[in-house]
């Protein structure tokens, strides 16, 4: 018996197993992609976000806490 064919002997050949699976391989699919582009998007931008100029501004301006 192959890989495949233990795969789907387990996961796939019956509706009960393959919609719950289905289910959370999209949940995390979700998370791992949205994650990535998030770190893209902070990679390209940085520097550029509300919170780090905040702290720029604050650290320029004198007197402030």
């Amino acid at each position: 018996m192959s890989l495949w064919d233990g795969l789907y002997s387990v996961f796939w050949k019956r509706t009960t197993l393959y919609v719950p699976v289905m289910l959370v391989g999209a949940y995390y699919t979700n998370n791992v992609i949205d994650a990535g582009i998030d770190a893209f998007w902070a990679t390209k931008n940085k520097g550029k976000s509300f919170q780090e100029m905040l702290q720029q501004v604050q650290a320029a301006s004198p007197g402030s806490e």
